[in-house]
């Protein structure tokens, strides 16, 4: 087991698929987690996203501490 960081944002674009950096925002961290390894981190960071976010803007940071 080792120990992570991760951190959950909302990094939306609009149609010309430049950010929108006013509307980015941290959803959830940072939080620190033990785990085998990055995978298992993401997976369980993914059950904190809010369900009214859209996906396909959202960014799961992980890194080892």
């Amino acid at each position: 087991m080792k120990l992570y960081e991760y951190a959950i944002i909302y990094v939306p674009e609009d149609a010309d698929g430049n950010i929108v950096r006013a509307d980015c925002k941290v959803l959830s961290g940072p939080s620190t987690l033990l785990a085998a390894d990055e995978k298992s981190v993401t997976l369980k960071a993914a059950k904190e996203i809010p369900e009214d976010v859209e996906l396909d803007y959202v960014q799961v940071l992980v890194r080892p501490f």
